[in-house]
């Protein structure tokens, strides 16, 4: 694979009609476990996500709520960047048309530049034994870092939405308080199926972890 990236996306939304905003649950528990990881590296299918928000959380009788996301990814191992505006409702944006909010990749400094592969130092030492050719405690380190970014990322993202959102509703920060949105029960057959799946597929796995202690202690 020739290219790697790395991305995040933090999503808010705010109901014009009580002046409220809010962050739905996490992608995670909305979305297929693949889709939840998927999805943010492609501007069309955030685009498709942050629709779907809209519609899942607009209250009977109101308007469309307002949904933004704050995008950022790590392209070949550059710094993160924001690519998509923040300051855009997704909701009103066309997942056919949509080079208008995806930013400019921020160009490679001097430094950068020398790490290209023609620049690198080759050597043969991996076949003379002198490494044990092994990443796997670097891989593992790398997950922490990269969890932990994300993690910051999403603190740094809910004051930052807050401020502009303060800024726009002319209210100081603290004015301006950030809901919690709980996912909603599923609404047809599908999805409650493949929620009773995974149900008792968490209950399975929590019964067996019980007994393997039990045998443990026998």
């Amino acid at each position: 694979k020739l290219r790697d990236k790395n991305c995040h996306a933090d999503f808010f939304i705010y109901r014009p009609e009580s002046k409220t905003i809010y962050e739905p649950p996490d992608a995670s528990i909305l979305l297929s476990p693949i889709q939840s990881r998927k999805f943010v590296h492609r501007p069309w299918t955030v685009i498709q996500y942050a629709q779907f928000l809209g519609k899942l959380f607009r209250n009977e009788g109101a308007p469309m709520p307002e949904v933004y996301a704050y995008c950022t990814c790590q392209l070949n191992y550059r710094p993160r960047q924001a690519y998509i505006d923040p300051t855009v409702n997704l909701v009103q944006v066309s997942y056919y048309n949509y080079p208008h909010i995806v930013t400019e990749l921020e160009p490679l400094t001097e430094e950068e530049k020398m790490l290209f592969p023609w620049k690198w130092e080759w050597n043969f030492n991996w076949l003379r034994g002198i490494n044990n050719g092994s990443n796997k405690e670097k891989i593992k380190q790398e997950n922490r870092e990269i969890k932990f970014d994300k993690k910051q990322a999403t603190e740094e993202n809910r004051i930052a939405f807050r401020k502009w959102m303060a800024e726009r509703l002319d209210r100081t920060f603290e004015q301006v308080i950030l809901g919690r949105l709980n996912p909603p029960k599923p609404t047809n057959k599908v999805a409650a199926k493949y929620w009773r799946i995974q149900d008792s597929k968490h209950e399975a796995a929590v019964e067996q972890a019980r007994q393997d202690a039990i045998n443990k202690m026998q």
